[in-house]
C-alpha cells in the first residue's frame, strides 16, 4: 500500500483507519510526505522499518521575509481588507520579476476574492467568470484566483492557461499546496499572525508555507525558485523561528481533536466488530487512542449502545449498516432524526453526505441584490430542523438545490464542491437503497431518481426530471422550471419523453417567457438572450428522442437493484423498468 501526502492524516480520519488496517494485516506500507511533523513518533506507530529523510529539492529555493508594511497600496482611499489587497497587489508587481509566472498564496478567500476585484477595478483582465462581484467588460486574462469555491469547469481551464503560460499571475488559497501540481518561478505568501490561548499562531501555518513553497521552482525551465513571506501582524524573525522548528512538532490528528467525535464513533464500532469484547486491542492499534481521554471515549461508547449501534460487544443491524456505508453513526443517527421532522427531501439526507461542507456558496452571494430575502426563505424551510441544519450549512445546500442560485449573473457555473457531485449523487442513491433494505425508512423509487437528480443538477425534487435532459445544465433547468412554475403548468415526471416537453414548449408558447427569464435573472440585452434561447432549442431538438433522465443515475439504479444483468439493457429498457415501477407507486 502507497499512500500519498501522508501528513493529511491530520485533517483525514479515513488514513488513519487505512493505516491501521495495514497494520493489523501486515501489509507493506510507503508513506510519503514532504512536510510531516513528528516524523518520528508517526515511524514508530507504524513498525516503520526504514525511514528516509531528505531536505534535497530539484530547483534551489531562495526565501525572503518581508513586512506587509513596506508596500504602499495601489489607492490611498483603501481601508481594512480592502487596504491589505491593495498592499499585495502593490507587492506583487513589486517583487516580480521579468516573465516570471508567480502564485500569490492568500490566507483567506475573501481576501483573494476582494484582491481579484481590485484587479478588476485596476483594468486587470480576469480569467474568473463566476465572482462574487459583477463584471462589466471583458479583458484580455491576466490574473485569476483559485481556490475550493472556483467551479470544476473554471478551476480547470485556470489550471491549463497557468500550465500553458497562457496567465502570468495566479492567486490561490491554501488548497492550491496539496495535490496541485502547477510550478511557478516565485510563490509570495501573506502569513497572518494572532495571538490565541496566550501563544502566538500564523495563517497559513508553518506547514502551509512549507507546501506553499513547494510550488516554486520549474524544474528543467528555471534554475532556481523564489519565495517572498509578506508577514501582518508579527515580525519577520518570529516567522522564521516558527518554520524552523515547523517539523519538530508533535503530530496531532483529526481523531484527537473534539470535533472528531464523529470519527471516533466509527473507529468504535470497528474495534468492536474485530475485537468484540477485547475492542481496546483494535484502539490500540490507531495512532490516536492514546490520547483520546477515557471519559471522552465512554461516552460515544454509550451514544452507541442507548442508539442501538452495538449489541453486547458487536455491531448491531444498524452499526454494520454504517460500517459498509462509511457513515459515522453520529451522521446517521441526525438523519434520522431528520426524517421525522417534515423537511424537504434534500434537507432530510444531508447527514448523509457528511464529508461535504458546502460551504462555498456564501462568498458569491451574499453582496447582491436580492439575496436576503432569498436566504430568508431557505432559512425559514428550516425552522423545524434548528441550529443542526445551520452547522452543517444544510441552509446552502438547500439554496442551490432550490435552485436560486439561477437568478444570479455573476454565478456561470455551480461553486466548488457544488460544481462536481455527479459521484456523490451516485453513492447517495446506493445508500438509500441500502436504508431501503435494512428498512430504516423507505425511499419510493421517484424519490430516489428526484433526489439525486436534486443533488446533481441542483434544482428542486419536484422539477428534477428537466435536468434529466442532456446538455440542459443548472441554470437553464431552472430558468424553465420557473416559466413552469410562473404559469402553473405541472412539472414533468423524471423519465418521460423529452418530447413531451418539447410540445408543450411549442403549443403553449413558453419560448417568450423564457426568453424574458433570460434577459431578467441572467442580466442579458436581447441580443444575447436570443442567442442563449437558440441554444435551449438546439438542446430540446438534439434530445427529441430521449427521456428526463441522467444516464448515469439511470444506469447506476440498473446496477444496484437488478445487478450486472442491467448492463445487457438498453436506455428504453432502463427506463421502462423505472416508469413501471411509477406506475406501480401511483396505483397504491
Amino acid at each position: 500500500m502507497v499512500v500519498d501526502e501522508v501528513h493529511q492524516i491530520v485533517k483525514r480520519w479515513m488514513l488513519e483507519e487505512i493505516i491501521t488496517a495495514c497494520r493489523r494485516r501486515d501489509l507493506p506500507l510507503l508513506c510519503l510526505s514532504a512536510t510531516l511533523p513528528g516524523l518520528e513518533e508517526l515511524a514508530q506507530w507504524m513498525g516503520a522499518e526504514l525511514v528516509i529523510k531528505s531536505a534535497w529539492r530539484p530547483v534551489p529555493l531562495y526565501r525572503e521575509i518581508r513586512s506587509l508594511t513596506e508596500f504602499r497600496p495601489v489607492r490611498r482611499e483603501l481601508e481594512g481588507e480592502s487596504l491589505v489587497a491593495g498592499r499585495l497587489l502593490s507587492a506583487l508587481y513589486s517583487l516580480r520579476q521579468g516573465g516570471e509566472q508567480v502564485i500569490l498564496f492568500v490566507p483567506k478567500k475573501s481576501l483573494g476574492w476582494k484582491l481579484l476585484e481590485l484587479a478588476k477595478e485596476e483594468k486587470i483582465g480576469i480569467l474568473n467568470q463566476t465572482v462574487p462581484f459583477e463584471v462589466e467588460e471583458e479583458r484580455e486574462p491576466e490574473i485569476a484566483f483559485h481556490n475550493a469555491d472556483v467551479p470544476k469547469e473554471e478551476r480547470e481551464e485556470i489550471e491549463k492557461a497557468f500550465r500553458k503560460g497562457r496567465l502570468q499571475t495566479l492567486i490561490a488559497t491554501q488548497t492550491m499546496a496539496y495535490g496541485v501540481n502547477l510550478p511557478a518561478d516565485r510563490v509570495i505568501i501573506l502569513t497572518r499572525f494572532f495571538r490565541k490561548e496566550g501563544r502566538l499562531r500564523s495563517i497559513p501555518d508553518n506547514l502551509d508555507i512549507l507546501q506553499m513553497e513547494g510550488r516554486a521552482g520549474r524544474l528543467g525551465i528555471k534554475k532556481e525558485g523564489y519565495s517572498n513571506l509578506l508577514v501582518y501582524g508579527a515580525k519577520g524573525k518570529e516567522l522564521e523561528k516558527e518554520l524552523d522548528r515547523a517539523l519538530e512538532r508533535p503530530l496531532t490528528t483529526a481523531t484527537m481533536e473534539s470535533s472528531g467525535d464523529e470519527a471516533l464513533s466509527f473507529f468504535l464500532l470497528l474495534a468492536h466488530m474485530y475485537e468484540g469484547e477485547e475492542f481496546e486491542n483494535y484502539l490500540k492499534n490507531t495512532y490516536s487512542f492514546k490520547r483520546v481521554g477515557r471519559e471522552r471515549l465512554s461516552r460515544i461508547e454509550r451514544f452507541l449502545r442507548s442508539h442501538g449501534y452495538l449489541e453486547g460487544y458487536s455491531p448491531s443491524q444498524k452499526g454494520l449498516f454504517c460500517i459498509r456505508t462509511g457513515i459515522p453513526p453520529l451522521s446517521f443517527e441526525e438523519f434520522l432524526r431528520r426524517k421525522g421532522l417534515n423537511l424537504d427531501p434534500v434537507s432530510t439526507i444531508r447527514p448523509l453526505l457528511h464529508m461535504k461542507k458546502f460551504d462555498g456558496l456564501l462568498n458569491f452571494l451574499k453582496g447582491m441584490e436580492g439575496f436576503r430575502e432569498d436566504f430568508q426563505i431557505v432559512r425559514a424551510m428550516l425552522i423545524p430542523c434548528g441550529e443542526e441544519c445551520l452547522k452543517d450549512n444544510t441552509d446552502q445546500l438547500l439554496f442551490y438545490t432550490e435552485g436560486l442560485t439561477a437568478k444570479y449573473p455573476n454565478i456561470k457555473n455551480p461553486p466548488g464542491e457544488f460544481s462536481y457531485l455527479g459521484t456523490d449523487a451516485l453513492h447517495l442513491l446506493r445508500t438509500l437503497l441500502e436504508i431501503n433494505r435494512q428498512g430504516f425508512y423507505r425511499f419510493s423509487t421517484p424519490e430516489l431518481l428526484q433526489i439525486t437528480h436534486s443533488l446533481k443538477y441542483g434544482i428542486s425534487t419536484e422539477y428534477s426530471g428537466l435536468a434529466g435532459i442532456k446538455g440542459i445544465g443548472h441554470i437553464r433547468a431552472n430558468l424553465i422550471k420557473e416559466v413552469l412554475k410562473d404559469l402553473r403548468i405541472a412539472p414533468p415526471e423524471i423519465c418521460s419523453p423529452v418530447e413531451s416537453l418539447l410540445e408543450t414548449m411549442e403549443s403553449e408558447k413558453l419560448w417568450e417567457p423564457l426568453l424574458e427569464k433570460l434577459m431578467q435573472y441572467r442580466r442579458m440585452n436581447m441580443e444575447r438572450a436570443k442567442e442563449e434561447l437558440e441554444r435551449i432549442r438546439r438542446i430540446f431538438r438534439n434530445n427529441r428522442s430521449g427521456y428526463m433522465v441522467d444516464d448515469r443515475i439511470l444506469l447506476a439504479y440498473g446496477l444496484f437493484t437488478e445487478g450486472t444483468s442491467a448492463l445487457k439493457r438498453t436506455k428504453r429498457d432502463l427506463v421502462e423498468l423505472v416508469v413501471n415501477e411509477l406506475r406501480r407507486v401511483r396505483s397504491s
